[in-house]
C-alpha cells in the first residue's frame, strides 16, 4: 500500500500522525521520526500539514525543551494562522506563544505576549462569526477554542460559558 500512495499528502499527514501518537518505542523516537515523515511532504502549506508539523514540534519541545522545537512549533502554526486564518493553527500559535514569552525576556517576551493576546482575540471573532454553520463536531471544537482563549485572555466567565457549552457537545462521544 505504502509504494502505491507514497507521495499522497493525506497518506502521509495519518502516516506521521499515527507515528507521533503511539509514542514506541519511545515519544522522543516517535516524534523525531513523525518529523522524518512529515518531511517527504513538499509545499507545506495546507493547515492540516502546518497543524501537525506544529504538533509535533510543540511535543518535542515538552520533551527536550530545546527552544528549536519551540520555534519550528511557532513558524508552522503561524503560517498556517497567516495563511487560513484558522482557529485550530491560530490557538495553537498564541499557545506556543504564551511558552515562549516564558523563557524569553524583555521586548521579546512582551512581544510574544501581545502577539498571542492579539491572536486569541482573532481567533475568537473568527469562531463568533461562524458558529451557526457548523455540524456538531466541528461545533464542540469551537466552543473548546473559545473556552480556551477566553482563559488565555482572562476573561473567565466567558471561559466557563464556553466550557459548559463544549461539554453540552457531549465530547466524549466524539472521541
Amino acid at each position: 500500500l505504502c509504494a502505491k500512495v507514497e507521495n499522497e499528502k493525506y497518506y502521509t499527514q495519518q502516516q506521521a500522525l499515527c507515528r507521533y501518537k503511539s509514542e514506541h518505542p519511545t515519544k522522543r523516537k516517535a516524534l523525531t521520526d513523525a518529523l522524518g515523515i512529515m518531511g517527504k511532504i513538499e509545499n507545506q502549506t495546507d493547515t492540516e500539514t502546518l497543524g501537525i508539523l506544529g504538533a509535533i514540534n510543540k511535543r518535542l519541545w515538552e520533551e527536550m525543551e530545546d527552544p528549536s522545537y519551540l520555534e519550528a512549533a511557532i513558524d508552522a502554526y503561524k503560517k498556517g494562522w497567516n495563511l487560513h486564518k484558522d482557529y485550530y493553527t491560530g490557538e495553537n500559535y498564541a499557545n506556543c506563544l504564551m511558552m515562549q514569552e516564558k523563557i524569553l525576556e524583555g521586548d521579546l517576551s512582551t512581544h510574544a505576549k501581545v502577539e498571542a493576546r492579539l491572536t486569541f482575540e482573532e481567533v475568537v471573532k473568527i469562531i463568533l462569526a461562524s458558529l451557526e454553520e457548523d455540524e456538531p463536531e466541528e461545533l464542540m471544537w469551537k466552543y473548546a477554542t473559545l473556552a480556551n482563549s477566553y482563559y488565555a485572555l482572562g476573561r473567565r466567565e466567558d471561559g466557563e460559558k464556553n466550557e459548559v457549552l463544549f461539554k453540552k457537545q457531549n465530547p466524549d462521544a466524539w472521541q
